[in-house]
């Protein structure tokens, strides 16, 4: 009988842990809202993109275009995407593990200066994320690895690879969100952790709108609808199942 009332007590603490976790007030729908609705940055950065090699409404963004081959180079860069863009050829497969780690280590400073859920525990339950991550980086080489079976380029790589960054990075906005909201707003380490997130899915849209002078309009508009398919709306399924977790 002790046993049972024991064991009562701790699953009753554990629910209490759990549900002190959870994203509280509009911060539960904001958590949620944002990161899916940032679904729609690539489709419209990557139709701007294909719509500027027929029209200069993005001067603005110092892009000059020149025809060459069917294909609308860029004869000038905004520096600091040349500067993104050199990185991103690098090691852009890296970028959303590079989030996630700085999110683990802004959560491990907060534990240290608040009492909230333990850090180790909070870390174990990261493992379904981690897993997630690891599966799409696999997923997106595998397919890129069959489209290189064909003779001629079918697809803009570059965008295909922003896509899968960017779908990784909605699911780290979103738990960013939830680690900030889950202290009623006081976590304000993650409010680093959402910046870093939200700032990537920025430079990578912007860097699919300015790959769009480097492709074909078929090859830009079938690595956007891959990536859709592939990635983006799956990360939405994910974002979903994870609300509440």
């Amino acid at each position: 009988m002790a046993m049972e009332t024991r064991s009562m007590a701790a699953e009753k603490e554990n629910h209490k842990d759990c549900t002190a976790c959870q994203p509280r007030g509009v911060y539960a729908y904001i958590a949620v809202a944002i990161p899916l609705m940032l679904i729609v940055l690539g489709p419209i950065a990557i139709w701007m993109g294909v719509g500027s090699k027929k029209a200069e409404p993005f001067a603005m963004l110092g892009q000059i275009h020149k025809q060459q081959e069917g294909i609308c180079r860029a004869a000038s860069r905004i520096k600091i995407m040349a500067i993104f863009n050199r990185f991103l050829k690098l090691g852009g497969i890296t970028f959303p593990f590079l989030v996630l780690i700085a999110r683990i280590v802004l959560t491990f400073l907060f534990s240290l200066v608040s009492k909230g859920r333990p850090f180790f525990s909070w870390l174990w339950s990261l493992r379904w994320l981690a897993a997630w991550f690891v599966g799409m980086t696999i997923l997106r080489m595998v397919v890129y690895g069959l489209t290189l079976q064909f003779e001629e380029e079918s697809m803009s790589d570059h965008i295909f690879l922003g896509l899968s960054i960017a779908s990784l990075a909605r699911i780290e906005l979103h738990e960013a969100f939830k680690g900030f909201s889950s202290q009623g707003g006081g976590n304000f380490f993650m409010l680093i952790s959402v910046l870093l997130s939200l700032g990537l899915i920025l430079l990578i849209q912007m860097n699919n709108f300015i790959t769009c002078n480097y492709h074909t309009a078929t090859e830009s508009l079938t690595a956007l609808v891959m990536g859709l398919l592939v990635f983006e709306i799956p990360a939405s399924y994910f974002i979903l199942a994870r609300r509440t977790a």
